[in-house]
């Protein structure tokens, strides 16, 4: 089975198997014009997740509790870097949570222009 194969055959869809009844491995946090970070659970670590919004929103993963991703950063020709985030919309979007460091936390950090509902779906067992 190839690599990518063996990742569609672990897509999952919500559901509370080994976990607490009624966590179905679905977070919903809000998004508007302030920085937010919130600790994702360590059992997220390293897994797939699926993201979609209600809006436009600039997201990131960080260590840090208090990183911040901006959506008023303007583009430069050489690529403006700092705290330029990715972008989900309402059109789902698969990404893995990283690694943290030894002992360490992963938070999603997120901001948009206007207030949005996120929904991350855990997608890998």
């Amino acid at each position: 089975m190839s690599d990518a194969e063996q990742r569609a055959a672990d897509v999952r869809a919500p559901n509370d198997r080994g976990r607490t009844a009624n966590d179905f491995g679905v977070l919903k946090f809000t998004s508007g014009t302030t920085h937010a970070a919130n600790v994702l659970p360590k059992d997220w670590h390293e897994k797939f997740v699926t993201i979609y919004a209600t809006g436009p929103v600039h997201f990131a993963f960080s260590e840090h509790s208090d990183a911040e991703v901006d959506s008023s950063v303007t583009a430069t020709a050489a690529g403006a870097a700092a705290k330029v985030g990715g972008i989900v919309d309402t059109l789902p979007r698969a990404v893995r949570v990283p690694r943290p460091p030894t002992d360490g936390r992963i938070y999603f950090v997120r901001e948009s222009a206007a207030t949005q509902t996120v929904y991350m779906e855990l997608s890998s067992p």
